[in-house]
């Protein structure tokens, strides 16, 4: 009987041992999850950080768009006043050359009636001349 009591013991040791390691292989699994939960907590983190720093960018990338956009566009108006500015310079650059081509063709066309004066008095010389005769 007593070794039967001392089996009995033995088993009962056994199976508190087994149970013993059962509950800290549990332990140490609980553990190692809640240490993989809190890894997957920080990487979570960090990808919404990481989510937030990208739209954050992103959206001070479209204000720079935004910006760069209005700037070309004060360039462009820009350009096309001072594209009407020389228009307008050229006109006048022909208004004031036209006076001087003006005095171009007037002393040329002086010269000319000169010409044909002298043509004409050494015609009517000869006309005189031939009539006299």
């Amino acid at each position: 009987a007593v070794r039967a009591e001392n089996g009995h013991l033995r088993e009962q040791i056994n199976i508190s041992k087994l149970i013993q390691e059962a509950e800290q292989t549990a332990g140490s699994v609980l553990s190692d999850q809640d240490a993989a939960a809190q890894s997957q907590e920080k990487l979570l983190s960090l990808l919404n950080q990481k989510i937030r720093a990208f739209e954050a960018s992103s959206e001070q990338s479209k204000l720079s768009l935004l910006s760069y956009k209005a700037k070309y566009e004060e360039i462009h108006k820009e350009l096309l006043e001072l594209k009407l500015v020389k228009e307008k310079l050229e006109i006048e650059l022909k208004q004031l050359r036209a006076p001087a081509i003006l005095k171009k063709k007037l002393a040329s066309l002086e010269k000319d009636h000169e010409s044909l004066l002298s043509e004409k008095k050494g015609l009517e010389s000869k006309l005189s001349l031939h009539n006299n005769t």
